[in-house]
């Protein structure tokens, strides 16, 4: 599949969208938990955690290699390791908003980086992850649309075209709960659901 991880992507924001019809996408709900929203959470966060290394090898090959495989101390990257790579290569990359059109708000999933932290919603799932009977609670609505919107910007930055600015090539399909319309690098979405920097797209 030439798209297999914005296909994930989409996979789950379906997900949510089935969600919705039993949990209101509110503020009210954002505490609610429950197993359908924890397998979605860690399905996200494991796909986040699968992109990310490979984003990270697209934007700076060997940097992850360079910083886990010391002497005697080689280990599997995390989420701190792509923290470093992503940021010294995105400098933008936090700043992307992802919104929920339907219903009336937004989320930058990333805007931590900008303190150079991780995600609450990511800290929150290695609770889920390692201690799920003392942390199942944290496996919430608000927690779950923040690691879907995660993927939502892992998904555009590793499909966009580096050099041309273009992201997609052909899907043609979209998401049905969030949405996007801010810019990421200078990329800005458009209608035929791609991204055109600024002075290429005459729509703008």
């Amino acid at each position: 599949m030439k798209y297999l991880h914005w296909d994930y992507f989409l996979s789950l924001d379906s997900d949510l969208n089935e969600v919705s019809k039993f949990i209101e996408i509110h503020y009210d709900n954002f505490e609610t938990y429950s197993i359908q929203l924890t397998r979605l959470y860690l399905s996200a966060c494991s796909e986040i955690d699968v992109i990310a290394k490979l984003f990270c090898d697209v934007v700076s090959p060997g940097q992850l290699q360079k910083i886990t495989e010391k002497p005697g101390k080689s280990r599997y990257p995390n989420m701190v390791d792509y923290r470093k790579v992503i940021t010294g290569s995105c400098p933008k990359f936090y700043k992307m908003t992802i919104d929920l059109p339907k219903y009336g708000f937004s989320v930058e999933p990333w805007i931590d980086y900008m303190n150079d932290k991780n995600p609450s919603w990511w800290c929150d799932y290695n609770d889920v992850k390692h201690n799920r009977d003392k942390f199942f609670y944290k496996a919430n609505l608000i927690n779950t649309i923040n690691a879907i919107a995660g993927l939502f910007v892992l998904a555009v930055y590793y499909y966009a075209d580096r050099n041309t600015g273009r992201f997609y090539h052909g899907i043609k399909f979209s998401p049905k709960v969030l949405a996007t319309e801010t810019y990421t690098e200078d990329m800005q979405w458009v209608y035929e659901l791609y991204y055109l920097t600024p002075d290429k797209n005459e729509t703008m």
